[in-house]
């Protein structure tokens, strides 16, 4: 027989004490853990302090998860909340345009990145692909993306690396951009930073990282139409 000292009374099994203890007003029970307490002050301690309870505190019901991933993901659902910085939004409109400014969340592949600089990067890779080729005509997102695949021999129009580095150091505007340095063979005419190939000076410049960029009159921009006059 099993006894409840509580309420003095026997039961027949476990599992009829464990019934009377989970229905019982007399007694606070925790379900999960199967275990009683003397008062709800102590039943609540328990959920407060369990790593196998994880209560949202928003909810008039208490809602109790199973895990610490359950309860953010209710509380980002239910609750519009954000759970590095504890706070809840009106919408989750509002709680979107918190995760982009503090978190630097990309809202077309929901992923976070650790600076803003790393998002800018990041949302190049949605782009449309309307950069064309010069030799073959296929599109892509940038003109770093174009030097590369040019670069690469994949092109249609037989370009390699090598074709490109005498290509680039036999334009007019080569003393803007090439390096003086044994080890590198370009350099950024702004910041100086240097590379080996033309893809990845043009990759720096189409970053946020330096301001040369390729505006029209630039001398990066000059060497680009200095390439599409050699492959037309």
């Amino acid at each position: 027989m099993e006894y409840c000292a509580k309420c003095e009374r026997e039961f027949v099994s476990e599992e009829s004490l464990e019934q009377h203890l989970r229905h019982s007003s007399y007694h606070e029970y925790c379900v999960r853990c199967s275990k009683s307490f003397n008062s709800a002050s102590a039943l609540q301690q328990h959920l407060r302090d369990s790593s196998k309870h994880h209560i949202c505190s928003i909810c008039t019901t208490r809602m109790d998860f199973d895990t610490r991933d359950d309860l953010e993901a209710h509380l980002e659902k239910v609750h519009d909340h954000c759970a590095p910085c504890n706070r809840s939004f009106d919408s989750p409109q509002l709680l979107e345009e918190h995760d982009v400014s503090a978190h630097n969340l990309c809202t077309i592949c929901k992923s976070y990145f650790a600076t803003a600089q790393n998002l800018r990067c990041h949302a190049k890779t949605h782009a449309a692909k309307t950069v064309e080729c010069f030799g073959c005509y296929r599109t892509f997102r940038s003109s770093s993306a174009v030097l590369l695949h040019l670069e690469s021999g994949n092109c249609a129009s037989e370009v390699d690396n090598d074709w490109m580095v005498d290509l680039a150091f036999e334009c007019h505007q080569a003393r803007f951009y090439t390096s003086e340095d044994d080890d590198y063979n370009f350099e950024c005419p702004t910041c100086g930073t240097p590379f080996l190939a033309m893809s990845g000076l043009l990759q720096h410049v189409e970053s946020d990282v330096c301001t040369e960029g390729l505006a029209m009159g630039k001398p990066l921009f000059k060497f680009l139409r200095f390439l599409q006059s050699r492959l037309a």
